[in-house]
């Protein structure tokens, strides 16, 4: 039986890092089965009831000058929600697309900066596109019960978003009890 388990650990890593980025599942890092956990680039660290997840979500959305993906865990009867983003400069062609959905149809086509002016704002947005820690101003930000955390490689955030809520759904025939993910960023 402990080869069993052994051979199945095994090839379940493996499986998880042929198509990594460079997030990282290991399948049976917490002792207790009814346990989760999720580890981020700077080393803070979530963990929570397997059994308690009602909800995992991910959105885009623009938030003032940002471009933001977010994935979102509930957790049944707890007061916090956990949010893991990514956040990048809004690049030129979607600050025009908000822009002229805020307008009316005849003004739209004044939205739309030269391609000269697109040109000069992709080669200066390159140095400062990610944001890389997470900017609380509260009340205005966002309220107390949320515990967020950010990461810089969009493609890790996108592929955790797949494994676990493959693994939620129980897709990948495994669930979410005693894995811990670690994202690493680049």
């Amino acid at each position: 039986m402990k080869i069993f388990n052994f051979l199945a650990t095994a090839a379940s890593v493996l499986l998880f890092a042929a198509d990594s980025h460079a997030l990282k599942i290991d399948p049976a890092a917490i002792e207790n089965p009814n346990v989760f956990g999720i580890v981020f680039p700077n080393k803070t660290e979530f963990y929570g009831r397997a059994d308690k997840v009602v909800s995992i979500s991910k959105q885009e959305f623009i938030a003032g000058p940002l471009f933001v993906t977010e994935v979102c865990i509930e957790l049944d009867q707890s007061p916090l929600q956990l949010r893991i983003y990514h956040s990048s400069a809004l690049p030129i062609d979607k600050t025009s697309e908000a822009i002229q959905k805020q307008l009316p149809e005849k003004y739209r086509q004044y939205a739309t900066p030269p391609e000269s002016i697109k040109k000069m704002l992709r080669e200066n947005i390159q140095d400062a596109n990610v944001q890389k820690s997470i900017y609380k101003d509260y009340p205005t930000t966002t309220h107390a019960r949320t515990l967020e955390f950010i990461v810089t490689d969009l493609d890790e955030l996108n592929e955790f978003f797949r494994k676990i809520s493959d693994h939620f759904m129980n897709k990948a025939k495994e669930k979410i009890n005693r894995k811990t993910y670690t994202l690493e960023g680049k």
